[in-house]
C-alpha cells in the first residue's frame, strides 16, 4: 500500500475501530471490518497505470472519497436502523458504485481478453452489490422475503467473498504462466469464483438445491485456487512471514469451506446442523480474519505485475458537437497551415519491425500512402445478407452527420475526391496527424472524415485512425502485415485491427474525454497490384464474429493530379 493510500485509510481505520467498541453484534462488526480494512486493503491489489505510468482516474477517485464515504458509513452503524442510519451509509453506497465503475472501465479498455484480469473486474463489480444490501441492512428495509439478518449477511457475503476471491484469483493468474501450466484448472476455477456469489446469492432466493449445488461449484474454485496457489508461493517466495500468511489463508478456507457445504446440506435436508448465528461466529470471523486479511496482506507485500500490454493507446481529442461533415476541422481551427503533407504517412519506412519489411511492398502501395493525392478512389459498397436492411438506415443517419457516409445495399460503384491537410499536434495530441477528407465526385456530400497519425509501442508502429462523431471518436489502430499480391507473391499489403498471436494495440476503440472503450468490431484492409497493374483493395468489417460490410476499391494513379487543401 502507498504511503497516500495509507494517509487516507488511516482516518477510516480509526473511526472503524473506534465503533466496534460500540456494538456488540457481529454481524455489524464484520461489515465495519470490511469497510474500514479488508475493501481498502483489497482495492490496493487492483491499482491500474497506463503505459506512461499515470494512475488510473477512477482509481484515484475511489481513494479521495475513501475516507469521507468510509467515515459516514461507520458511523451509520452508531444509530439505531431507520431512515438517519441509512442516510449516512448512502456515501459508502456510492464509493462501491464508483469501485464498479472502474471495473468496468478496467474491462472495457482491454483490446485482448484475458482471463485473470476479468476475475479481478468482476470482484469490483461485486463490491456495489454489497453496498447496496449494507443500505438496505441499515435502512432497515425489507427486501424479499429475508429478514433483516439475512440482508445484513448478505452484504457481507458481497462485501467478502464475492469482492476478495475473484482478486485474488486474478493475482495467481498474473504471478504464473497459467496458459501454460494448468490452463483448463485455471479456467475452471475462474469461472467458478465469477459465477458463485451470484449463484450462491440466487440459491438463497429461489432454492435450497440450487443453494447447495452453487456452494458445492463456489467451493470447488476456492478449494482449486489454494491447491494451486500454496506450490507457488513456495516455489516464488522466500520470505517466511509471506509463506505463513498465504498458508494461514488457505487452511483457513479448508476450514470455514466445509463449514459452508454442511450448513446448505442441512439447509436443503431441512435439518440443522448449525445456527446462523453459530455460522457467523466459526465462519464469518474466519474468513474475514483468516482468509481475506491474511491473503490480502500477503499478497501485497508480493503483488504481482499486469502481463498484458498497459492501458493508455494514443488517440485523438478530436470529438464532433454536432455534425461533422467535411469542413469539422476548419470550423474547430486544427488546420496547420504551416506544415504541408502529401500522404497518409511522410516515410513508410517508419513501420518496418523485424517480421514486416517495407521494402517487401509493391511500389504501387508505398506510393499511395506516401503520396495519397495522387490517387483517385471507386469505391463499391456490399452489404452482406442480414445487413442490407440496416444499410438503408444507417445511411440516412450517416448522411445527417456527415460521417462514414456509405450508400444503402444495391447502388453502384461509387467515385470519391479526395482532400488532404495537416492537423495541429497541440490539439490533436498525436504524432503529425493528418485529415484525410473524402466526398462523393457526383454530389459533394461527405463521405469520410479520417485524421490519421501513427504511433509506436513495444518495438511495433501502428497507423492510428480517428473518425469524429458527436461526442468522441472511433479510433481504428491499425498493425501492417504482409499480404498476397499477383501471382501469389508476398507484395500485398494488410492493414488489420485483429489481434494475433501475440497481443498487440490493434483495435477498434471509442474514445471521448470520459476514456476509451473497446468495441466489438473487427475490420481488415487488403492492397495489392494484380497482373495488369492496377492496384486494388478489399475492406472487410465484422461485429463480433459476423461480417456485415464489404468493400472494393480501386486506386487509380492519375499523373499531374492537383493537390487539394483542405477548405
Amino acid at each position: 500500500m502507498s504511503k497516500p493510500s495509507r494517509k487516507r485509510v488511516l482516518p477510516a481505520f480509526v473511526m472503524v475501530v473506534f465503533v466496534i467498541f460500540f456494538t456488540n453484534d457481529l454481524v455489524e462488526q464484520l461489515l465495519l471490518w470490511a469497510i474500514g480494512v479488508t475493501v481498502p486493503l483489497t482495492l490496493c491489489l487492483t491499482e491500474t497505470r497506463n503505459r506512461l505510468g499515470q494512475i488510473d482516474r477512477v482509481y484515484q477517485w475511489c481513494w479521495r472519497s475513501y475516507p469521507w464515504c468510509a467515515g459516514l458509513g461507520a458511523a451509520s452503524f452508531l444509530l439505531p436502523k431507520g431512515n438517519l442510519a441509512g442516510l449516512l451509509s448512502v456515501p459508502w453506497l456510492v464509493f462501491t458504485v464508483v469501485v464498479a465503475v472502474y471495473g468496468c472501465k478496467r474491462l472495457l479498455e482491454r483490446n485482448r481478453h484475458a482471463l485473470e484480469e476479468l476475475a479481478m473486474d468482476c470482484g469490483l463489480l461485486y463490491l456495489a452489490i454489497g453496498g447496496g444490501w449494507l443500505a438496505a441492512s441499515r435502512f432497515g428495509m425489507p427486501v424479499l422475503h429475508f429478514s433483516e439478518e439475512i440482508v445484513a449477511l448478505t452484504g457481507i457475503h458481497f462485501h467478502y467473498s464475492a469482492f476478495v476471491v475473484p482478486i485474488f484469483v486474478g493475482l495467481l493468474g498474473r504471478a504464473v504462466d497459467w496458459r501454460a501450466q494448468f490452463p483448463l484448472r485455471y479456467r475452471l476455477m475462474s469461472v467458478g469464483v465469477i459465477t458463485g456469489p451470484m449463484l450462491v446469492a440466487m440459491g438463497i432466493t429461489f432454492s435450497t438445491v440450487l443453494e447447495f449445488v452453487a456452494v458445492v461449484w463456489f467451493v470447488g474454485a476456492l478449494l482449486l485456487y489454494t491447491a494451486l496457489l500454496l506450490p507457488v508461493v513456495w516455489k516464488r517466495e522466500q520470505r517466511g512471514g509471506i509463506r505463513a500468511l498465504f498458508l494461514l489463508s488457505s487452511v483457513t478456507i479448508w476450514g470455514t469451506m466445509a463449514l459452508s457445504i454442511i450448513y446448505s446440506l442441512g439447509r436443503m435436508m431441512q435439518i440443522s446442523f448449525f445456527t446462523i448465528e453459530e455460522m457467523v461466529l466459526l465462519h464469518g470471523i474466519a474468513n474475514a480474519f483468516g482468509f481475506v486479511t491474511a491473503g490480502a496482506w500477503a499478497w501485497c507485500a508480493n503483488l504481482p505485475p499486469e502481463r498484458g500490454l498497459p492501458s493508455g493507446i494514443p488517440h485523438s481529442l478530436l470529438a464532433g458537437k454536432g455534425r461533422t461533415g467535411a469542413d469539422i476541422l476548419i470550423r474547430l481551427g486544427w488546420v496547420d497551415e504551416a506544415r504541408c503533407v502529401r500522404g497518409l504517412v511522410d516515410d513508410f519506412a517508419v513501420f518496418a519491425r523485424p517480421d514486416f519489411d517495407p521494402d517487401a511492398v509493391h511500389p504501387s502501395i508505398r506510393s499511395f500512402y506516401e503520396d495519397t493525392l495522387a490517387y483517385r478512389l471507386e469505391a463499391k459498397v456490399e452489404w452482406q445478407k442480414g445487413f442490407r436492411r440496416f444499410s438503408a438506415w444507417f445511411s440516412r443517419l450517416t448522411g445527417r452527420i456527415g460521417q462514414c457516409h456509405l450508400p444503402p445495399a444495391g447502388e453502384k460503384v461509387t467515385e470519391m475526391n479526395s482532400r488532404l491537410a495537416a492537423v495541429k499536434e497541440v490539439c490533436d495530441r498525436r504524432v503529425a496527424p493528418r485529415a484525410w477528407v473524402r466526398t462523393h465526385a457526383g454530389t459533394g456530400r461527405t463521405v469520410f472524415v479520417a485524421v490519421y497519425s501513427i504511433h509506436t509501442f513495444a518495438e511495433e508502429t501502428y497507423m492510428n485512425i480517428a473518425l469524429p462523431f458527436p461526442g468522441g471518436n472511433l479510433t481504428g489502430v491499425l498493425r501492417l502485415e504482409h499480404g498476397t499480391g499477383a501471382k501469389g507473391k508476398s507484395d500485398g499489403l494488410v492493414l488489420t485491427s485483429i489481434q494475433g498471436v501475440k497481443p498487440g494495440d490493434q483495435g477498434l476503440y471509442w474514445t471521448s474525454r470520459w476514456g476509451l472503450v473497446v468495441l466489438p468490431l473487427r475490420e481488415r484492409f487488403h492492397v495489392w497490384v494484380d497482373e495488369e497493374g492496377r492496384m486494388q483493395a478489399e475492406h472487410e468489417m465484422w461485429i463480433w464474429k459476423w461480417r456485415f460490410l464489404h468493400i472494393r476499391y480501386r486506386l487509380i494513379r492519375e499523373e499531374g493530379c492537383p493537390r487539394e487543401a483542405l477548405g
